[in-house]
């Protein structure tokens, strides 16, 4: 069949094309109407510091993988509280990294805008967070360890350190590090004191035996004051010291055949007596009314005291040497197990040093590969498209153009069934003879 045979025969059957046309335009039309409307939204994101490969977790060609992960997908479900099965939600979304481009952009599709858009920004926040977890979940995993053994190695020092002051409070010397050093220097200073106070009591005990020694001496002294501070007495002394010198006048002017010179003398001789009567009477008396025995008194007593604080000091020096050669004789062992608890308490910091400088490293490795590789949603999704509106006119051509096809090939399906000879041509293919002539346009 030739060319212009094949339109001829479409232009005979060109009521049934325009027929089978209109209506594949009818069809495409109602699909449109029809068909359910799904809407697109579209968040872009950014694959940045990879730093030429050193990337920690993976490269930007498996993101498309990831955003349709199902860790990533889960996440969204929880987040927004979806009932979609997993394939259906991967049927939904599309993501793919163009050449040469760091730029991912991430689209999903449903029958609701507004869920579109959310389901799609929370895609591209699961997608960030993921990242940054898979990122760094070695580094978290080295740091809880760290963190927990630095916990037990704290409280480790710091029940070593409660036993250390238990032991510090009973016995401090014993709680120092060079105890033996320490109590021995502490008993030789008590030592050196002890003589000093010697020294100061023998003095004190001297001066003490002067003192009694010159209470005996001052004794006639303190009686006559005694007997000075006596009215009965020194009213007899007067009249006796009267008498007396008035034996002596008379002595001198008279012979002994005086008549009144020996009841004079007997006189005298009586009261004489008398006084060294009442002179004993005094001093038997109380010594506190003569001032030299007071002053001797007050600094004997002061003497007395001294010497008693020098003795009790002598006391507690000697209670305090006792108590510092026990402690000395008590290092061997207590010594022993305080050394232990140092030792283990300089284990336990040395450990906990360690891994605070592990961990501060491990902080630091997490920071670097965060800083080699992340994710950066650079636009959120605000809005969302109509599919069917998108390719609204393409869906109406390919029914156009489907149903043109179906009209030509109906077309030529009718002509073929047609048992008509309408051209010369039919004929002399029919007959195997030429046509001579024909009446009527043809």
């Amino acid at each position: 069949m030739e060319f212009k045979e094949a339109l001829e025969i479409l232009w005979r059957r060109r009521n049934a094309v325009l027929y089978v046309l209109l209506l594949g335009v009818l069809v495409g039309v109602a699909a449109f109407f029809l068909v359910p409307r799904t809407y697109q939204a579209t968040a872009s994101t950014l694959i940045v510091g990879q730093a030429a490969g050193r990337d920690p977790s993976m490269s930007s060609l498996d993101m498309p993988t990831l955003v349709q992960s199902e860790s990533v997908i889960d996440a969204v479900e929880k987040k927004l509280d979806l009932r979609v099965p997993l394939s259906v939600m991967q049927s939904r979304i599309s993501a793919k990294m163009s050449l040469g481009s760091s730029v991912m952009p991430i689209t999903y599709q449903d029958t609701s805008p507004r869920r579109a858009v959310i389901v799609t920004n929370a895609l591209a926040s699961s997608l960030v967070d993921y990242y940054r977890h898979i990122s760094g979940q070695r580094y978290d995993d080295l740091a809880r360890f760290l963190n927990g053994g630095m916990q037990s190695e704290r409280t480790r020092m710091e029940d070593l350190d409660r036993k250390l002051q238990e032991a510090a409070v009973k016995d401090p010397a014993v709680g120092q590090a060079q105890a033996t050093d320490v109590i021995t220097s502490h008993l030789l200073a008590l030592q050196v004191q002890r003589q000093q106070i010697e020294a100061t009591t023998a003095g004190h005990q001297a001066e003490a035996a002067i003192q009694s020694q010159q209470l005996a001496q001052f004794r006639p002294l303190i009686d006559q004051e005694l007997a000075d501070r006596d009215p009965a007495y020194k009213t007899l002394e007067d009249q006796t010291g009267r008498d007396q010198a008035q034996l002596r006048i008379d002595r001198s002017q008279y012979t002994a055949k005086y008549p009144g010179l020996p009841g004079l003398e007997a006189k005298v001789k009586l009261e004489t007596a008398a006084l060294a009567t009442a002179a004993k009477d005094a001093a038997a008396r109380p010594p506190v009314a003569s001032t030299t025995f007071m002053a001797l008194a007050q600094s004997k007593g002061r003497t007395d005291a001294q010497l008693a604080a020098d003795r009790a000091q002598l006391a507690a020096i000697d209670d305090q040497i006792g108590e510092a050669q026990a402690h000395l004789a008590a290092i061997p062992g207590v010594g022993v197990r305080i050394a232990a608890l140092r030792r283990d308490r300089d284990a336990a910091s040395a450990s906990y040093q360690q891994m605070a400088q592990r961990l501060t490293t491990t902080l630091a490795d997490q920071a670097e590969a965060a800083a080699l590789g992340s994710v950066v949603v650079i636009d959120r999704a605000r809005s969302a498209q109509s599919v069917v509106s998108k390719h609204g006119a393409v869906l109406i051509a390919g029914a156009v153009l489907g149903f043109l096809v179906l009209g030509i090939t109906l077309a030529f399906l009718l002509e073929i069934t047609d048992a008509r000879l309408r051209t010369p041509r039919s004929v002399e293919d029919l007959y195997g003879r030429p046509v001579i002539a024909t009446i009527g346009g043809a």
